[in-house]
Protein backbone atom coordinates (compact mmCIF):
# COMPACT_ATOMS: atom_id res chain seq x y z
CA UNK A 1 0.00 0.00 0.00
CA UNK A 2 1.48 3.40 -0.98
CA UNK A 3 2.49 5.73 1.86
CA UNK A 4 -0.09 8.45 0.97
CA UNK A 5 -2.88 5.89 1.28
CA UNK A 6 -1.61 4.74 4.69
CA UNK A 7 -1.40 8.36 5.85
CA UNK A 8 -4.89 9.11 4.59
CA UNK A 9 -6.36 6.06 6.26
CA UNK A 10 -4.71 6.85 9.58
CA UNK A 11 -6.41 10.25 9.62
CA UNK A 12 -3.17 12.19 10.02
CA UNK A 13 -3.04 13.64 6.53
CA UNK A 14 -6.55 15.01 6.27
CA UNK A 15 -7.08 12.74 3.26
CA UNK A 16 -10.15 10.43 3.39
CA UNK A 17 -8.51 7.07 3.29
CA UNK A 18 -11.68 5.22 2.32
CA UNK A 19 -13.03 7.95 0.04
CA UNK A 20 -13.19 6.62 -3.56
CA UNK A 21 -12.17 10.01 -4.96
CA UNK A 22 -9.06 10.04 -2.74
CA UNK A 23 -8.17 6.47 -3.65
CA UNK A 24 -8.60 7.13 -7.38
CA UNK A 25 -6.53 10.33 -7.18
CA UNK A 26 -3.85 8.50 -5.20
CA UNK A 27 -3.84 5.64 -7.73
CA UNK A 28 -3.49 8.02 -10.69
CA UNK A 29 -0.68 10.06 -9.12
CA UNK A 30 1.17 6.94 -7.97
CA UNK A 31 0.87 5.47 -11.47
CA UNK A 32 2.14 8.67 -13.06
CA UNK A 33 5.16 8.84 -10.76
CA UNK A 34 5.90 5.14 -11.28
CA UNK A 35 5.85 5.70 -15.02
CA UNK A 36 8.07 8.79 -14.74
CA UNK A 37 10.66 6.96 -12.62
CA UNK A 38 10.62 3.97 -14.98
CA UNK A 39 11.13 6.24 -17.98
CA UNK A 40 13.95 8.04 -16.16
CA UNK A 41 15.65 4.69 -15.51
CA UNK A 42 15.39 3.85 -19.21
CA UNK A 43 16.71 7.30 -20.09
CA UNK A 44 19.67 6.81 -17.74
CA UNK A 45 20.44 3.50 -19.42
CA UNK A 46 20.18 5.14 -22.84
CA UNK A 47 22.49 7.91 -21.73
CA UNK A 48 25.11 5.47 -20.46
CA UNK A 49 24.96 3.37 -23.62
CA UNK A 50 24.58 6.41 -25.95
CA UNK A 51 21.80 4.62 -27.78
CA UNK A 52 19.89 7.29 -29.75
CA UNK A 53 20.43 10.77 -28.36
CA UNK A 54 23.14 13.06 -27.06
CA UNK A 55 23.63 13.04 -23.26
CA UNK A 56 22.17 16.53 -22.84
CA UNK A 57 18.99 15.39 -24.61
CA UNK A 58 18.52 12.53 -22.13
CA UNK A 59 18.97 14.99 -19.27
CA UNK A 60 16.50 17.45 -20.76
CA UNK A 61 13.84 14.79 -21.26
CA UNK A 62 14.40 13.51 -17.73
CA UNK A 63 13.98 16.97 -16.18
CA UNK A 64 10.93 17.74 -18.31
CA UNK A 65 9.29 14.53 -17.09
CA UNK A 66 10.05 15.40 -13.45
CA UNK A 67 8.73 18.96 -13.79
CA UNK A 68 5.56 17.72 -15.53
CA UNK A 69 5.06 15.20 -12.71
CA UNK A 70 5.45 17.91 -10.08
CA UNK A 71 2.98 20.18 -11.89
CA UNK A 72 0.47 17.34 -12.23
CA UNK A 73 0.87 16.44 -8.55
CA UNK A 74 0.03 20.02 -7.60
CA UNK A 75 -2.73 20.62 -10.15
CA UNK A 76 -4.64 17.32 -10.34
CA UNK A 77 -5.86 16.98 -6.70
CA UNK A 78 -7.08 20.59 -6.75
CA UNK A 79 -8.88 19.99 -10.04
CA UNK A 80 -10.55 16.82 -8.70
CA UNK A 81 -11.63 18.68 -5.54
CA UNK A 82 -13.09 21.61 -7.49
CA UNK A 83 -14.90 19.25 -9.85
CA UNK A 84 -16.32 17.29 -6.90
CA UNK A 85 -17.61 20.44 -5.21
CA UNK A 86 -19.16 21.66 -8.46
CA UNK A 87 -21.05 18.42 -9.06
CA UNK A 88 -22.06 17.77 -5.44
CA UNK A 89 -25.66 18.67 -4.63
CA UNK A 90 -26.05 21.74 -2.45
CA UNK A 91 -27.37 21.00 1.01
CA UNK A 92 -30.99 22.02 1.29
CA UNK A 93 -31.60 22.06 -2.46
CA UNK A 94 -34.47 20.18 -4.02
CA UNK A 95 -32.11 17.54 -5.42
CA UNK A 96 -30.71 16.64 -2.01
CA UNK A 97 -34.12 16.24 -0.34
CA UNK A 98 -35.48 12.73 -0.66
CA UNK A 99 -39.27 12.31 -0.85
Amino acid sequence: MPAPTRTGRSGRGGGGGNDPVFLRTNFILTSVWGTIFTLNALLAFGKIESVLLQPWQYETISYVLLVCGAILTTWYPNWVRSRATRTAPVRGSEESVRP
